[in-house]
């Protein structure tokens, strides 16, 4: 089994601590001006804030930007080049309110974006799509699928865009994170990929963490076999660290450790090159200790930075 990272596969074996959900390098555009934080754009300040994770024990991130809403492949590449931190790319969809109305994603028939999807994955992401049609593709492939959804849910609005993603994850063996803004939508998403045919150990669901009082939504989901992906770390405005560590504490005594992956979902506002608030290696440096001081042992952090992205990332 292997890791598809802009660089080339990796065997599962390989890969170190990794954080599975983050936003590494984003290009200025529409998304920016419905919310400023998402510009990423300083090749050398998004350089440094990974060689700062590197040297401090960071090993692998997901950077989830989708295709056509900001994300720039080849920078991505440059950076995993330059940093020695491995780099997955998503293809896939954000929220359609990050694309302009004359967008192509608009227009897209729900088999070409499956093509489109399928394409980014075995034989080379496209680049300089964020206004323009996909057509200039390059060698180095995205290793991940992203998806999202509004607070309604899984409306009529995403439903091509969900078949085709999923129909691409079966094909591709290729991972689903989801981008979900209420935890309580999240067993609609689950049910609606379970019954289209993705296997549960390819469906990750980002951002279940946001309120912390929702633990009977988390368990429902996590006892279909999918992953959380608990990415509110340092993000004070929703709950502090020592909520969420109670809710990461709560999962474990559940028994469900093994279906927990970590990240931070940084923007602008939460790089610290980038003047902002906590930094790529805010994990590394402190949530860590954070949680060894609430009762977490070496083999538990492991098993949610190390162990768990393994399997959760592997081309099945």
């Amino acid at each position: 089994m292997f890791i598809r990272t802009v660089l080339g596969d990796k065997s599962i074996d390989e890969l170190g601590h990794c954080q599975c959900h983050e936003h590494i390098y984003l290009e200025k555009g529409y998304s920016a001006e419905i919310n400023p934080v998402l510009c990423i754009d300083d090749y050398n300040k998004s350089l440094k804030e990974l060689t700062d994770y590197y040297d401090n024990g960071g090993r692998a991130i997901v950077d989830a930007q989708p295709i056509g809403c900001g994300r720039c492949a080849d920078k991505l590449i440059d950076l995993a080049s330059n940093s020695k931190v491995d780099i997955i790319a998503s293809t896939g969809f954000h929220k359609l309110i990050f694309y302009p109305r004359e967008h192509w994603i608009y227009k897209i028939s729900q088999g070409e974006f499956e093509e489109l999807m399928h394409k980014e994955i075995e034989e080379g992401m496209f680049i300089n799509c964020n206004t323009n049609y996909p057509r200039e593709q390059i060698d180095n492939k995205a290793g991940m699928i992203k998806v999202a959804c509004d607070k309604q849910g899984l409306d009529n609005t995403y439903k091509k865009y969900f078949a085709a993603a999923a129909a691409v994850a079966k094909k591709t063996g290729i991972s689903i994170q989801c981008h979900i803004e209420r935890a309580e939508t999240g067993m609609e998403i689950v049910d609606y990929l379970l019954e289209s045919g993705v296997s549960a150990d390819s469906i990750i669901l980002a951002h279940m963490d946001r309120r912390v009082d929702t633990i009977k939504e988390n368990l429902l989901v996590a006892k279909k076999g999918i992953y959380l992906q608990y990415d509110t770390i340092g993000r004070y405005k929703y709950h502090s660290d020592e909520d969420e560590i109670a809710l990461i504490k709560n999962m474990c005594s559940e028994g469900y450790i093994d279906n927990l992956l970590l990240g931070l979902d940084t923007t602008r506002a939460r790089l610290l090159s980038y003047k902002g608030t906590i930094g790529l290696s805010y994990i590394r440096k402190h949530f860590i200790k954070k949680m060894m001081d609430n009762g977490f042992n070496n083999e538990q952090i492991k098993s949610l930075l190390i162990a768990n992205p393994k399997k959760a990332l592997a081309k099945k």
